[in-house]
This record gives C-alpha cells, structure tokens and sequence, in this order.
C-alpha cells in the first residue's frame, strides 16, 4: 500500500471500528433483551443468546476504548480482527452443526457474512506500527 493509500486507510479505520462496535453492542443488546423471541425464531436456545448477547457487549465496549486511543494501537486492531474472523468461523460452524430454523439459518450466515466485511477491512486497515 502506497503512502496516500495508506493515509486512506488510516481515515478509514476509526469508522470501520465504530460501525463495528455499533453493530456488534446493538446485537448484542437484542440478544439480551430478546433472547426467548429470538430463540425460538432462530431455533437456538435462548440461554445461547443471553451469553451471546453479554460478550458481544463486552466487545463493544471494548472496541471503543480502542478506538478511543490516538494512534489507534496495532495489536488492538489486529485482535478484533482475529476476534470477528474466529466469529466468522464459528458461525459457519453453528450453521452447519446447528438444528436452527430457515430464520436463523438466515441470520447466522447474514451476521457472518457483515463480521466477516469487518474482519477484512480490519485486516487490510490495521496500522503499520
């Protein structure tokens, strides 16, 4: 990557870890607060997403207080993106083991598929030092 491409980047990165958090803390909330609707709509069992929901919370949170350092540090960026890449990972795995319905079947690979646009921007948008 060029300097002006790498510049680019760098403007880049803050929103992409922003949005990141965004809709990381939001799933995370409805999990929790909807986790018996959702459970049955999805066929996963609701204490699932209740433990779901608090760690995408506490991922949320803890996107933000990386985000909140100048420079935004590497190694942070480099462990969210391993983070939603195992995310990634796993929810395919989910799809394939799970017994879930047509509903959650969609939204499995759905979210997988908006994490796994996070993980490669976050890939190719982390800091060179």
């Amino acid at each position: 990557m060029d300097h002006r491409s790498r510049a680019a980047g760098g403007r880049l990165l803050r929103p992409v870890l922003l949005a990141d958090a965004a809709v990381t803390g939001l799933n995370g909330i409805a999990y929790l607060a909807l986790s018996g609707v959702l459970g049955d709509a999805f066929g996963i069992p609701a204490t699932v997403l209740v433990v779901l929901g608090a760690l995408l919370v506490l991922v949320a949170v803890t996107i933000l207080v990386i985000v909140s350092r100048k420079p935004i540090p590497r190694t942070g960026v480099l462990a969210i993106a391993a983070l939603n890449t195992a995310w990634v990972l796993a929810s395919i795995g989910y799809a394939v083991a799970g017994a879930l319905t047509a509903w959650g079947l969609a939204w499995v690979l759905l979210q997988a598929a908006v994490v796994a646009v996070f993980a490669a921007l976050q890939w190719r948008l982390s800091p060179t030092s």
